[in-house]
């Protein structure tokens, strides 16, 4: 079995960012506790408006089970909200799933 690895880079709209931390501490909490969930961790980078999501996934079946969780719709909630300029979603093993940005210029 192959474990797959999750990995999001959120990049929050200027001055949000200590809006958009405590929404994406509540998506680990919840994250962690989803099946097949071996880990999941944040970070925040460059000056604190680019947070780092990792997460590692027992296999493919359960990265994609956890995409479909409806935590995970607070990404696209922080964009639409006009909180996170850009998200982009990666996997080791699947590439690149996604990657949006809002109207904002970058």
């Amino acid at each position: 079995m192959t474990h797959a690895i999750s990995l999001a880079r959120i990049q929050a709209n200027f001055g949000c960012s200590e809006a958009v931390g405590p929404c994406l501490a509540e998506l680990v909490r919840c994250s962690r506790a989803d099946e097949g969930c071996l880990g999941y961790e944040l970070q925040c980078n460059d000056g604190h408006d680019t947070w780092m999501l990792r997460g590692e996934w027992a296999s493919e079946q359960a990265l994609m089970a956890h995409l479909q969780q409806p935590h995970v719709q607070v990404l696209g909630q922080l964009l639409a909200g006009g909180l996170v300029r850009h998200l982009a979603l990666h996997s080791e093993n699947l590439g690149a799933l996604e990657s949006y940005s809002s109207g904002v210029a970058l």
